[in-house]
């Protein structure tokens, strides 16, 4: 269970019950726990935000189901409208290469000069999005390509450029696309939405 959003999937769990007046008040009660637990003061938070948004207290049996569903509807599609990717940190063998963000104004960043070797893309809040060893094959082209010509520069274009490897992070809404050149290679960290 995502912990910044534990709140919402015990929501929907008492909405879809028999009883859904009765299971809020319990989900209230295990919100209001979890809450208190490490972990849980950021979705807590939001939980609180929430609450504040949809105008609502927890007395469960004052309000209509269909209103708490209407209210996580409308409250999940404004968070995800303005949702960006924290700022990143890319390391190569603990070693700080570069700091990136992306969104929706700046759709892609690009580090050059890559060499074989251990690499992490992780938020600045230190949560590792993506770990693992680039080598020759993946950063070097006569390695990556070895029965094809190294391209011209013209040709090599981030948009056009043949990637040794792609990797989807986050469902999706970030790729990882490592593309080898001549004596180094490159990471291209494309925002999707």
């Amino acid at each position: 269970m995502n912990r910044d959003l534990y709140f919402i999937k015990l929501m929907n769990q008492a909405l879809t019950s028999l009883h859904p007046r009765e299971a809020m008040r319990d989900a209230f009660n295990e919100i209001e726990k979890l809450g208190q637990q490490p972990g849980y003061e950021k979705g807590y938070r939001q939980f609180l935000e929430f609450m504040s948004l949809v105008d609502a207290d927890e007395q469960a049996e004052q309000i209509d189901p269909e209103i708490w569903r209407r209210g996580i509807e409308e409250w999940l599609e404004s968070t995800t409208q303005q949702a960006t990717i924290p700022p990143m940190v890319l390391e190569c063998d603990g070693e700080v290469l570069a700091r990136l963000q992306v969104d929706e104004k700046r759709t892609a960043e690009t580090v050059s000069g890559l060499t074989p070797g251990s690499y992490s893309l992780c938020l600045e809040s230190g949560w590792v999005l993506w770990k693992g060893e680039l080598s020759k094959a993946d950063l070097i082209w006569r390695h990556a390509f070895p029965e094809e010509p190294l391209p011209l520069a013209a040709e090599t274009e981030p948009a056009s450029a043949k990637a040794s490897r792609e990797i989807g992070l986050l469902e999706g809404e970030l790729v990882i696309k490592v593309t080898p050149g001549r004596s180094s290679g490159r990471m291209d960290i494309i925002y999707c939405g």
